[in-house]
């Protein structure tokens, strides 16, 4: 479980976005924090940046929008 940094809900998703969209979404340049999607999304709809969202059991999205295998 995991509490969003700006709304501060609990979520259990596991999730990633590219650095570069997560840098100039969420404001931080380092990589840290957490947001849930919800926020993350409201956040692009502010900015008018689309969002196209991939899921997978058992697998985590790849940064290149493919899948790859958790372990």
């Amino acid at each position: 479980m995991e509490v969003c940094d700006h709304c501060g809900v609990e979520y259990y998703a596991v999730w990633r976005a590219p650095d570069v969209l997560w840098k100039r979404l969420s404001g931080r340049t380092d990589g840290s924090g957490l947001l849930c999607m919800a926020c993350f999304e409201e956040a692009a709809l502010q900015g008018n940046i689309a969002l196209y969202w991939e899921c997978a059991e058992g697998l985590f999205p790849s940064e290149k929008g493919g899948i790859t295998p958790c372990t």
